[in-house]
């Protein structure tokens, strides 16, 4: 899979790319098809993870998927400023890579999943923009407990280092998603992660006036009993967006197969364009 660096938003910094086009190389250039689809990551994660994630069923269903480490992340720059790396940029940095590939779908996970809100909703966003995929959501509106959490968490990995606080929850919290931090947090500049966290922490979410403006239709996936993605917030999300549909899935589902996340957020965004009579 092609992985390209691109220049991010701002001056200086480049997102690490990757382009999944399904080894078809007869299929259109990216945008010249209608279904390329660009999702961000959460806070802590990578573009590796989306991939892995969304890859195998928008393939399935004739889309190629962009997905990036987001700035502070990965292979990305790593911007260690807070005021650098707060959701406006991050929406930015979306709509940037949307613009270069001629995206017509954005989604994303957790923080990713408030940036892609943000971004269907900003001037610059994609004008043939068919659908949002969004997972996880964290929180809506100002920052709240679950926001809060992500501060103390830069402040144990500045205090202790990440393969401490690493070996902490492997051991307190086993299973599949230590075993995606396990996976994504190393990759990380440490100094750069924890001032994300930071930042994450200080960030507002969309409002419910926000997702009441979405005009286009949405797939929302909540985790069950996950209690930094809360299946509250999916579910309020789903109530104030015109156009969504929602599906649950089960805490432990995506331990055997990650692209349960993406299966499910493209089942209910099918549910959502015909619902509402959309082609």
């Amino acid at each position: 899979m092609p992985v390209v660096d691109m220049p991010a938003s701002e001056t200086g910094v480049t997102l690490s790319v990757r382009i999944d086009r399904g080894g078809d190389d007869e299929r259109p250039p990216l945008g010249e098809s209608g279904r390329t689809a660009v999702l961000a990551h959460g806070a802590g994660s990578s573009g590796e993870f989306v991939q892995r994630a969304f890859g195998p069923p928008l393939r399935a269903a004739g889309w190629c998927l962009v997905s990036y480490d987001l700035r502070g992340h990965g292979r990305s720059s790593p911007v260690r400023d807070p005021a650098r790396l707060g959701l406006d940029r991050h929406v930015q940095d979306l709509l940037t890579v949307a613009d270069r590939v001629g995206a017509t779908m954005l989604g994303g996970v957790s923080m990713g999943a408030h940036a892609a809100v943000l971004a269907a909703l900003d001037q610059r966003a994609p004008p043939n923009l068919v659908g949002l995929l969004l997972a996880l959501p964290a929180w809506t509106g100002e920052p709240e407990a679950v926001a809060a959490a992500n501060a103390v968490q830069a402040a144990e990995l500045r205090a202790v280092g990440t393969s401490a606080v690493l070996t902490r929850v492997c051991r307190d919290h086993p299973g599949w998603v230590a075993d995606e931090l396990a996976m994504s947090w190393p990759a990380h500049d440490q100094t750069a992660f924890a001032s994300v966290l930071d930042a994450l922490a200080m960030s507002s979410a969309p409002t419910d006036a926000d997702l009441g403006q979405l005009p286009m239709p949405v797939g929302l996936v909540a985790l069950d009993d996950d209690p930094m993605h809360p299946a509250a917030v999916a579910e309020r999300w789903s109530r104030a967006i015109p156009r969504a549909e929602l599906e649950h899935v089960g805490f432990d589902l995506p331990a055997g197969d990650r692209a349960v996340l993406g299966r499910a957020a493209l089942a209910a965004w099918d549910r959502a364009r015909s619902l509402s009579g959309t082609g």
